[in-house]
């Protein structure tokens, strides 16, 4: 046992000296480990710090490159989508045109196709307004052409019936007119177209059996001369178809006038177209009278167309202004020579003016004769005939334009009457109206007739008021 003891003390010494250096050993091998485990510890921190700046240089260059993708893919979005918009902008602008294209061309047809109605209808109206103006035309003529030949055998049958009545007065010294009725009935009854006959009493009669010497004595003679004048424009009226017998020559006495003459005149030539142009002298006074009957007439129509027209003072007027006209050109009247060239130019001044103031007057009721109730109608004739008239006369510009005037409301009235009895015709009688006035200097009414047709017109279709 001391043995095992003494053993184990041995050891225990060896062990007490070794443990020393083993703790020395243990110790530096700690401090090196220590070290080493600083060395790596730093080594590790070092790399980790270098791997947390790599991963923080990483981390921020991958954020970049996240921000860059991510702002590329926010510009392509937004150009996408700007791209996108302007697609959907050019899409809608090229519907929106398409879509008014369509509309225009649906519009179009819709206009085509209602115009195309509008036509047809208007064509169908015009059809049926042209076939009731046609007809409306072809029964005015019959009832005028039945009208006529009613007319004209009542007049056969009244101067049958009448000439028993005329037996015993054929020469009766009151009669105004030389001429027995039957003389006068024979040379127009034949005929193809009744003409107007015309009778004429001039102021002053030349072979008057009771003269009125108190009234006519100083008025100058010119029956010749006024029945010349007439026997030429109704020469004019002959040759355009407007067929006149002028009876000059045939008034006899100044016995019977005014009313009581025309209607001595209508009581035996009823039966016939008559005008009567009678002018009288009432001392200072000079009276113009027209009487007129057509055939169905059932009186005479008489009127006073000039009025107590001053005839000396018309007279005076003349003279002075010849008087004025000579002492400008230098002559003086010193002479009988002189003085019968003053006194003739006057009278012919006068008798010029006489023989337009008959003839605008008779022309005026004549042209009424014919446009009315000849039974060949015929357009006034008188205002083409008027500047030929107007010029014999070397009358004013002022006073050319007054009787013109006159004459073109006289006829304008006559057309107006006509257009209440007859209005399918009155279109084309205006046109052909128109066309007149429209030669004439003046062309006084032309635009009134041209709105006159217009109205007309409208109104036959039934687009015009009526006035």
């Amino acid at each position: 046992m001391n043995i095992f003891g003494s053993m184990i003390g041995g050891i225990a010494k060896v062990a007490g000296a070794i443990a020393p250096a083993l703790m020395a050993i243990n110790q530096t091998r700690a401090i090196t480990t220590q070290a080493k485990s600083l060395e790596l510890a730093q080594k590790r921190d070092n790399a980790n710090c270098d791997l947390g700046m790599k991963r923080m240089e990483f981390d921020a260059k991958m954020e970049i490159m996240r921000q860059t993708v991510r702002a590329k893919e926010r510009q392509e979005d937004k150009e996408f989508s700007l791209a996108l918009k302007v697609m959907e902008a050019e899409t809608l602008f090229k519907q929106e045109k398409m879509r008014q294209a369509f509309q225009s061309l649906e519009a179009e047809k819709q206009r085509e196709f209602t115009q195309a109605i509008e036509k047809f209808k208007a064509e169908v109206q015009i059809a049926l307004q042209a076939d009731s103006i046609a007809f409306q035309r072809w029964k005015t003529e019959t009832d005028r052409e039945f009208s006529t030949e009613i007319t004209l055998l009542n007049a056969q049958i009244n101067r049958q019936r009448d000439k028993q009545n005329r037996d015993d007065n054929r020469r009766d010294r009151n009669n105004p007119v030389f001429s027995v009725a039957d003389d006068i009935l024979k040379t127009v009854e034949n005929r193809s177209e009744m003409p107007l006959n015309v009778f004429f009493s001039p102021p002053v009669l030349r072979y008057d059996p009771v003269p009125n010497a108190a009234a006519q004595s100083q008025f100058p003679m010119m029956e010749s001369t006024l029945s010349g004048a007439l026997r030429e424009m109704f020469k004019q009226y002959t040759l355009k178809q407007r067929p006149i017998k002028f009876m000059a020559g045939e008034w006899v006495t100044k016995n019977r006038r005014a009313e009581s003459a025309v209607n001595q005149i209508f009581s035996e030539l009823n039966t016939i177209p008559v005008l009567v142009l009678e002018t009288e002298v009432e001392e200072s006074f000079f009276n113009i009278n027209i009487g007129f009957w057509n055939n169905d007439f059932d009186d005479a129509r008489f009127e006073t167309v000039v009025r107590k027209f001053r005839w000396q003072d018309a007279i005076g007027e003349i003279s002075q202004n010849l008087l004025k006209k000579w002492e400008r050109e230098g002559r003086q009247i010193q002479t009988d020579y002189d003085r019968a060239e003053f006194s003739r130019r006057i009278r012919e001044t006068f008798t010029h003016y006489m023989e337009i103031l008959h003839c605008i007057h008779v022309g005026m009721v004549t042209d009424e004769y014919f446009l009315i109730y000849a039974a060949n109608r015929q357009l006034p004739l008188l205002p083409t005939l008027l500047s030929d008239l107007f010029e014999d006369a070397n009358l004013p510009d002022e006073e050319r334009f007054n009787l013109t005037k006159a004459v073109i409301d006289y006829c304008n009235q006559l057309f107006d009457a006509l257009e209440q009895i007859e209005p399918a015709i009155m279109v084309d009688l205006r046109l052909e109206w128109a066309k007149i006035i429209q030669d004439i200097p003046s062309r006084y009414g032309f635009e009134d007739q041209v709105e006159k047709i217009m109205q007309t017109w409208l109104q036959q279709r039934g687009k015009g008021k009526k006035t």
